[in-house]
């Protein structure tokens, strides 16, 4: 069962940051493990270097983008370069 829909609000770019970043808001706010609430979160696509997997994570984030959190969140997943994976992963359809 899901929890709502995430719409894409368009890229982010992290200075910091290697690999693809997009910013999602979502309809119904996660509980993050400090018992805060957030209705956005940024997933980051990274080809890690050294051989090993890629990674695409989700991390609870502010409505520009900024990440608030650096715990990444439910449906994070090692093996892959998927956005909309990981979206669906934390419980939430993508809308068109």
């Amino acid at each position: 069962m899901t929890a709502g829909t995430a719409r894409r609000k368009g890229r982010v770019n992290h200075s910091t940051a290697r690999g693809t970043q997009i910013l999602w808001e979502l309809s119904e706010p996660v509980t993050l493990e400090d018992g805060t609430d957030t209705r956005f979160v940024v997933t980051s696509a990274v080809q890690l270097p050294f051989g090993l997997p890629a990674e695409t994570l989700v991390f609870a984030a502010d409505s520009d983008g900024a990440i608030t959190s650096f715990t990444d969140l439910e449906g994070s997943f090692r093996g892959g370069l998927d956005h909309e994976r990981a979206i669906r992963g934390l419980g939430f359809e993508v809308e068109s």
